[in-house]
């Protein structure tokens, strides 16, 4: 090894000095702004050390705001390091006097070694680092390093913390909010300088994924107790300066983006509408957006009532009491139709419903709905807001002001603890099961009725066959369809003993059963006919049988000698025939 080879330190050494440092001697210091010990002395300054220059050429002179001293042993202040900038053949004399005032590290810059005062200062207790900067090492552990391409040798899973936490300059508050025009709001909203790298402008932040500090950050963030990044697919930091920023040039609380115009648009009405719910909208809208309320949206069960803007009075005719929305824009494209959204959003809040503007054309710069009473506006951030025509986009704003919770009309805007309510009303049974899984439809979450698994079959499972053995018009569920069901839910289960004396012994493994009135049924005992999905209260009952036709004991001899040859089962059904 040479004299100038570097002393392999361990980082976590390096960090530690650095850490409990706190003034600094640094003999050779000098008042040359363009010599390594000046901005050396300036940068170590700067992230919160306190370091006296030692430099008998200028001693009393002042330098950098310190006084200059002309050795070690004329500091008057307790030294925890002695940074050299000295030739190697001075170190020794450096050393004693390190010795003599106490100091627990001696740090010999790059391109200085001396073994013997090295093992002078080790034998009194210093601890000793020598070729190597004490700048270059705190930028290397903080990050720094990086910046300009240096191998810093540090594989990284967490940001990059330096030694000691920088202490920047304390900036006075203004007395008052500072309100700032459109045209700054459209530069500077939601976003800030880079903490770190100083960087104005918002990088894209490509990824997927974040790193979590611990198990309880994580769980923190995915419980929504904290702030956070925890998926690009839910938020992302570039995206979240777009949000924001659209947010408050609207004037709104809050905004999310999405993949286009017509993604955005079909994220409201998926959140405010059930199957069977539907919604009032200007007859003069987007082409697309027509096709996608008159056409793709009745696959969903959303019905929509196109009317003739001009009139006002035309929104109020269209409603009815499944009505959940009107939606307009503002500046029809491609007409250029001006409504009044004063009086159409009169007339959805008496009718306690919200009003939507889609304010692509008009863009906040020439209107901004939420003045007018809108309590939901849309963008196709592809047109103005981008003025680019280089990538899709959609955004959806919130006023903050619409009451979600009147008439109990939009459950998926109620509170997390009222959904988790609804969501515990429904139980479901199977066999072996730790956890079962309820699924339903969403129009089902708010249903008034308690479902009772042990008298009920699942609500969402409406298409199932009816029971042949159950007396008072029960349903048994059988293993629903996937791709008919909607949202699901996990809810509480009660397992049935896999040794249960009422399950046949070839068909207790592996087997799902159903409890009904009269005990456990097998899903191989239940009729595998199929029916449409209905939503609730369009079950049909069929006619009570009276006691002497009652089949339910009977022999297979007995039913097929019955009129009609089969017995008709005697409960609730989907079918529309009997």
């Amino acid at each position: 090894m040479s004299s100038l080879d570097p002393i392999p330190y361990s980082d976590a050494q390096l960090r530690a000095i650095l850490q409990r440092v706190k003034t600094i001697a640094m003999v050779g210091a000098s008042s040359n702004w363009n010599r390594p010990s000046y901005f050396v002395m300036k940068y170590l300054q700067g992230k919160g050390y306190r370091v006296i220059p030692v430099n008998p050429g200028i001693a009393g002179q002042s330098l950098l705001g310190e006084t200059v001293y002309a050795s070690l042993r004329d500091v008057p202040e307790p030294v925890d390091m002695v940074d050299v900038f000295r030739p190697a053949r001075d170190a020794p004399a450096i050393v004693e006097d390190a010795i003599e005032i106490g100091a627990k590290v001696v740090w010999m810059q790059l391109g200085i070694r001396n073994d013997v005062a090295a093992a002078t200062a080790e034998k009194a207790g210093i601890e000793v680092v020598m070729n190597r900067c004490p700048k270059i090492e705190f930028g290397r552990l903080g990050g720094e390093l990086s910046w300009s391409g240096v191998n810093s040798g540090i594989i990284r899973n967490r940001p990059p913390e330096p030694p000691i936490a920088k202490r920047g300059r304390q900036r006075g508050a203004p007395p008052h909010n500072v309100t700032y025009g459109f045209e700054t709001r459209v530069i500077h909203a939601g976003a800030a300088p880079d903490p770190v790298t100083g960087a104005r402008s918002t990088p894209i932040y490509q990824t997927t994924s974040y790193v979590f500090e611990d198990v309880d950050q994580a769980a923190s963030l995915f419980n929504l107790h904290n702030f956070g990044y925890i998926y690009s697919r839910l938020t992302n930091p570039t995206v979240a300066v777009l949000e924001e920023r659209v947010a408050s040039l609207e004037g709104g609380r809050a905004a999310l983006a999405a993949a286009s115009g017509h993604a955005a648009q079909f994220l409201i009405f998926f959140t405010l509408m059930d199957a069977g719910d539907e919604f009032v909208a200007s007859r003069n809208l987007y082409g697309g957006s027509l096709t996608q309320f008159g056409l793709s949206f009745k696959k969903l069960g959303w019905k929509c009532h196109f009317v003739d803007p001009t009139d006002p009075e035309n929104f109020r005719k269209a409603l009815t009491p499944r009505t959940k929305a009107i939606f307009v824009e503002n500046l029809a494209n491609p007409g250029g139709i001006v409504l009044d959204l004063e009086q159409v959003a009169t007339i959805a809040h008496e009718a306690g419903i919200p009003l939507i503007v889609d304010n692509t054309l008009a863009t906040p710069y020439l209107c901004e709905p939420f003045r007018w009473g809108a309590d939901i506006i849309c963008h196709s951030t592809t047109k103005f807001l981008s003025g680019h025509g280089h990538a899709l986009g959609g955004i959806v704003v919130e006023s903050g002001r619409f009451d979600w919770s009147q008439g109990d009309r939009f459950p998926a805007c109620l509170s997390r603890a009222q959904i988790l309510r609804e969501f515990r009303r429904l139980r479901v049974y199977h066999q072996g099961a730790r956890g079962g899984v309820a699924r339903f439809r969403p129009d089902l979450v708010a249903d008034e009725r308690v479902f009772d698994a042990d008298r009920h079959r699942d609500p969402a499972s409406a298409h199932g066959p009816p029971c042949r053995k159950c007396r008072q018009g029960r349903r048994v569920p059988r293993r629903p369809s996937a791709r008919r069901l909607g949202l699901l839910c996990r809810a509480k289960a009660e397992s049935v003993p896999r040794a249960c004396p009422e399950i046949p012994a070839k068909r207790r493994r592996g087997s799902l059963h159903f409890r009904c009135q009269r005990g456990l049924r097998s899903r191989h005992q239940v009729s595998r006919e199929r029916a449409p999905v209905l939503t609730s209260g369009q079950y049909r009952r069929h006619p009570e049988p009276d006691s002497a036709s009652c089949l339910d004991d009977a022999s297979s001899a007995d039913r097929r000698a019955a009129p009609g040859g089969r017995r008709r089962p005697r409960c609730h059904s989907p079918l529309g025939r009997p």
